[in-house]
């Protein structure tokens, strides 16, 4: 009877064993997925803007002159001033 019962309990030790390692596995395989998507992720989201921005791709080439817009030297807070909003209370 005590052979049976350490039989047993050695086989639930292997059970455990083998799923911890399973779980494991599962986890690092994720981690590292989620890793390259993260990744890719961001290669793709820095194009996207460099894109819409106008900026060359290439962090070495001079970026195009950009001749349809005229600036007149003044910074956007002088050209549309804030609008005088009276203060409330939280009461």
């Amino acid at each position: 009877m005590k052979a049976f019962s350490m039989q047993s309990n050695m086989n639930e030790q292997s059970i455990l064993k083998r799923t911890l390692l399973m779980i494991a596995k599962l986890v690092g395989v994720f981690s590292i997925w989620v890793a390259l998507v993260s990744v890719l992720a961001v290669v793709v989201a820095d194009r996207v803007v460099l894109v819409m921005s106008g900026a060359p791709a290439d962090k070495g080439a001079p970026a195009a002159a950009d001749t349809s817009k005229k600036d007149d030297g003044a910074s956007p807070r002088t050209k549309n001033p804030p609008a005088n909003a009276p203060t409330k209370t939280n009461g």
